[in-house]
C-alpha cells in the first residue's frame, strides 16, 4: 500500500497494478490496469503515482554493452538529514506500527502411502489407525485453545465496496470481528441494497452506516475523503479493508490522509489480554509470519480474502 499512501500525499492522480502503459502524449499515459473482477482503462493526466504488475514486461537479457553503460550512470542518494532533521521519526521510533512477535510457520510433510489394491478395508482401518497415532503425539491438534476476547467497548468496522471479492471479504472479516467479541460495524461505501443490509446483520453487524458517493464512477481519492470524514466523526477503534486491488488503494489513501499506521495483508485478527488487536501478516514467502500492533487510532489493515468464515 505504499504508492497509495504516497500519492495521496502527493495530490497525484492513483493507479495501481499497472499490466499495460501508453504515452498518448508528453503529459498523457494510457494505462490498463488488471482488478479482481477483470481490466481496467484508463487516461492518466501527468505527474501521477503508478504501481505495476509483473505482466508489465518480459524479462529480458541486457546486452554487455548496455551494463557498460548503465554503470557509468550516476545513482542518487537522498540521506535522511535532506528529508528531515528530526530523526525520530524514522526507522521503528518513527514507525506507527510496530513488530510485536516474529515466528516461523513453515512446516514438512512426511508422506505415508497405502497400498488398497489386494484388501481395502483393512487398508482404511490402517490408515486410521495411524491418523490416531498422529494425533496422540500432537495432542495439541485435538485440544481447543483459548482464544482473547476483544473489548464490546470497542466498535470496528468492515468495509464495504463494490465489487464481489471486496462484498465478500468485507463479510467474511464482519463475521470474525463479531466473533471475537467486538462491536462489529458494516460500512458501505456508495450505497447498500437490502439484501446486503439483511446479509451484514446476518454476518454479525451491529450498526450499519452508509457513506454516499456522489460520483458514479470509481474512484479511490473520493471514496478515501467519504471514509475519513466518516472516522473522523465516528472515531472507531479499528477500519478493516478487503486486501484487493480497490481495497487497498482506498486503505493506502485513508492511511495517508490521517497520518495512521496500516497493516497489509493480514491473515489473522487476534485479541490479546493487554487490550490489543494483533494483526498477523505473512512475509518471507509465507514462511515467516509476523504479528503486528498499531500505534495509532483507529488501527487500519486490509485482510486477505478467503481466510475467515462467512
Amino acid at each position: 500500500q505504499v504508492i497509495p499512501e504516497v500519492s495521496q500525499l502527493l495530490g497525484t492522480t492513483l493507479v495501481t497494478n499497472v499490466t499495460k502503459l501508453d504515452f498518448i502524449s508528453e503529459s498523457t499515459l494510457q494505462v490498463e490496469r488488471e482488478h479482481d473482477g477483470g481490466y481496467e482503462t484508463f487516461e492518466v493526466g501527468l505527474p501521477a503515482s503508478l504501481s505495476v504488475s509483473e505482466k508489465i514486461n518480459r524479462p529480458r537479457i541486457p546486452k554487455p554493452q548496455d551494463r557498460e553503460i548503465a554503470k557509468q550512470k550516476s545513482v542518487v542518494r537522498v540521506g535522511a538529514n535532506e528529508l528531515s532533521k528530526d530523526f525520530s521519526v524514522f526507522g521503528s521510533a518513527g514507525s506507527p506500527t510496530s513488530v510485536r512477535a516474529v515466528y516461523d510457520s513453515s512446516y514438512t510433510r512426511k508422506p505415508i502411502i497405502f497400498d488398497a489394491a489386494s484388501d481395502p478395508e483393512k487398508t482404511v482401518s490402517e490408515a486410521l489407525a495411524a491418523l490416531e497415532r498422529v494425533l496422540k503425539e500432537k495432542p495439541a491438534l485435538t485440544q481447543p485453545q483459548t482464544e482473547a476476547r476483544g473489548d464490546p467497548s470497542k466498535r470496528v468496522w468492515s468495509v464495504f465496496l463494490q465489487g464481489e471479492a471486496e462484498l465478500q471479504t468485507a463479510k467474511e472479516v464482519l463475521s470474525r470481528l463479531s466473533q471475537l467479541g467486538y462491536t462489529a460495524e458494516a460500512v458501505f461505501v456508495g450505497g447498500a441494497a437490502d439484501y446486503q443490509v439483511h446479509s451484514a446483520c446476518k454476518h454479525g453487524a451491529k450498526s450499519l452506516f452508509v457513506i454516499p458517493i456522489k460520483d458514479g464512477n470509481w474512484s479511490s481519492k473520493v471514496v478515501a475523503e467519504g471514509i475519513v470524514q466518516a472516522i473522523m466523526k465516528e472515531e472507531p477503534y479499528a477500519v478493516f479493508f478487503p486486501s484487493t486491488v480497490k481495497g487497498r488503494e482506498v486503505a493506502g489513501r485513508v492511511a495517508g490522509a490521517l497520518r495512521l499506521g496500516l497493516t497489509g495483508d493480514a491473515i489473522d485478527l487476534k485479541p490479546t489480554s493487554q487490550g490489543e488487536l494483533v494483526q498477523v501478516k505473512p512475509a518471507f514467502g509465507g514462511n515467516i509470519m509476523a504479528e503486528i500492533v498499531s500505534r495509532t487510532i483507529p488501527q487500519l489493515a486490509t485482510v486477505r480474502p478467503g481466510v475467515f468464515e462467512a
